[in-house]
């Protein structure tokens, strides 16, 4: 009789507890408040987490940071596991009938990321997301326990000492990488401790031979080895780009002129040239 009087008062302090959790989180809600907020499960479209003593559901869309895709998420739970963030009670949802708490929904966007400038020279360890084609997609906020938030980048397979290292990783694996430069959307990696002969071209000025093909398809050659594209972009030639478009489709087989590297590309490899005119390069004709 007394271990049932007993259980009876357990239950009842037990549901007290609760409401005044419950009553909390509402309140949080309706202040509007930021609050932390511990990942402690991974779901099809979202992580459970902890907060004020519940659990509650934080939407992957509700995240502060959003991948390309949701499957993206599921390689770097296990990191982010027992991380906390910092966010929102947008939803406390109970039983009409009984009032009783069905549940609770956050969003973590109100959580802070220091700004951090990667060194080309350092090497970072980060998390195989996606395995394309063409290369790997690298997160490697990892590196730094997601203080940063994401630092989603690229390794393309021109970066890869061989293409046959293509098939050596997979999703989900950790790989060390150093940071080359950003583009307009991601991050460019390369594996760490790899060199690519291309990279020290670039900035250079170097000695371009032309070639046309049958079809009278025109193509260069720098150093008379090494494949190049030359892009004729407004923002390369300004006002002189239709000069230079001009001049250089007049050039025949065998033709050699001075450019200067000025990137890879990224789909090809090739070295990307820009032809020196005779302001820039004194040996040329004037443009």
């Amino acid at each position: 009789m007394f271990s049932f009087i007993k259980n009876i008062f357990k239950t009842k302090t037990q549901k007290k507890w609760l409401d005044t959790l419950v009553d909390n989180i509402e309140k949080t809600k309706k202040e509007g408040v930021a609050v932390p907020m511990r990942i402690v499960d991974v779901k099809n479209k979202g992580f459970v987490v902890k907060t004020q003593g519940l659990f509650a559901y934080l939407p992957f869309s509700l995240m502060p940071w959003k991948y390309p895709n949701i499957e993206h998420w599921k390689y770097v739970y296990h990191s982010l596991k027992e991380k906390t963030l910092f966010g929102k009670i947008i939803q406390v949802e109970r039983n009409p009938k009984t009032e009783k708490l069905i549940k609770i929904t956050v969003d973590a966007n109100s959580t802070k990321f220091k700004n951090i400038n990667l060194s080309k020279s350092k090497t970072y360890s980060g998390i195989i997301v996606q395995k394309a084609e063409y290369g790997f997609f690298i997160d490697i906020g990892y590196h730094f326990k997601w203080r940063h938030g994401s630092l989603l980048g690229l390794l393309h397979n021109s970066k890869l000492p061989e293409l046959k290292y293509h098939s050596f990783y997979e999703e989900g694996q950790i790989i060390e990488v150093n940071c080359l430069k950003k583009d307009d959307n991601y991050l460019l990696y390369k594996i760490a401790g790899t060199s690519d002969f291309r990279e020290s071209y670039v900035g250079k000025t170097v000695s371009v031979t032309v070639k046309n093909s049958e079809n009278n398809k025109q193509f260069f050659l720098v150093e008379n080895v090494h494949q190049a594209v030359m892009p004729f972009k407004k923002n390369i030639y300004g006002e002189k780009q239709l000069s230079v478009i001009n001049f250089v489709k007049s050039l025949s087989d065998g033709d050699v002129i001075n450019c200067e590297v000025i990137d890879i590309n990224m789909q090809s490899g090739c070295l990307m040239i820009k032809f020196l005119s005779k302001n820039d390069e004194g040996n040329q004709p004037v443009i």
